[in-house]
């Protein structure tokens, strides 16, 4: 099944629409960009990750680039089961 959240008037997705209603509650994985490298847009990833799990059973991933090593990186804050980034020395 494969899900696509709507979008706030303002920019970036809607954690309303993260696969927390009981329609959505097949949707095993929610996929999100933190931080947008184009515009900027830091998505509320916080409150994605605030649906249920135990409810919905679902995972949550966060594209942690290029946010990591920009913003501090608080799993706990995040809420997320898995984050991801490309991190690099200078």
């Amino acid at each position: 099944m494969s899900l696509h959240a709507d979008d706030l008037s303002e920019g970036g997705v809607d954690p309303d629409r993260c696969g927390g209603s009981p329609e959505n509650y097949e949707c095993r994985l929610v996929h999100v960009t933190w931080v947008d490298d184009d515009f900027g847009l830091v998505q509320d990833v916080e409150s994605v990750g605030t649906v249920d799990v135990r409810v919905t059973r679902r995972s949550d991933l966060v594209d942690g680039w290029p946010g990591a090593g920009q913003l501090p990186v608080d799993m706990e804050r995040l809420k997320c089961d898995y984050f991801s980034a490309r991190l690099a020395s200078s």
